[in-house]
Order: C-alpha cells, then structure tokens, then sequence
C-alpha cells in the first residue's frame, strides 16, 4: 500500500474505488487536523485560575484522587480529553468538563470524595486541587 499525496489524489480518477478510498481518508485527516487546531486555540486561550485553599474545581484545575494508596492526576482542560501528558516525571490525564469524571469533579473541593467507578470500589479522595 503506498500512501499518496494530496497533489496525486486531486489528480486521481474520481471514479475509481482507490480514489473514492484515498479521498475518505484525506477527509477524516482534515477532520482531525481541524480538531487538533481548535484544541490549540481553547488552550492558548485558556487563563489558567490560582486555586485558593478550599477552592471548587473548575476548568483549569490539576486535581489529585487517591484511591487504595494510589494517586492519580488529572488536568480539567476545555477539549482533548484522553489526551495523557508527562510533566517532571508525572502523568497527568486531561479530562474535560463534559467526561463523566470532568462532571463529577466540577465544583468539589480537596477533601471531598468522589464515587469510584465500578461496583464495590471504595470511593476516590480528593487530595489536592492546584
């Protein structure tokens, strides 16, 4: 399979079952491209808050969950939920406000529990909002 360039697919025969292929293909790539560029323009618009001690979360926020010992951190950012960053040594998951754990954490505050996902599963503290 040899991938092609946008010059060779606006070239292509329309009508043939690769072109119609390969033009799918660049459609879904543009799709994607468009995403990632609206992502980049939520986050450099983004003025991320100083939380006071107490605080509710809110979009901006880093939050740590503890659940059995283990933390966990989370950065509430306003698109690319999923998306896992390394940051001194850390990763962080960014979850977005319309996740079901972007909801539940919207308005908590450090010292509050979160209902753990899954039956029997003790509940996820909430250690730290920054």
């Amino acid at each position: 399979f040899k991938q092609k360039t946008a010059y060779e697919i606006y070239q292509c025969d329309w009508s043939s079952d690769v072109c119609s292929s390969d033009l799918y293909l660049a459609e879904g790539q543009g799709r994607v491209a468009t995403e990632i560029e609206e992502s980049l323009r939520s986050y450099a618009a983004l003025a991320c808050p100083t939380f006071a001690t107490g605080a509710p979360i809110a979009l901006g926020a880093l939050v740590t969950l503890e659940q059995r010992g283990k933390n966990t951190s989370y950065f509430l950012g306003p698109r690319a939920g999923g998306i896992e960053v390394h940051v001194e040594g850390q990763s962080i998951l960014v979850v977005t406000p319309q996740s079901p754990l972007g909801r539940s954490l919207l308005g908590k505050r450090a010292g509050e529990a979160l209902p753990a996902p899954g039956r029997n599963a003790p509940p996820q503290l909430i250690t730290a909002v920054t």
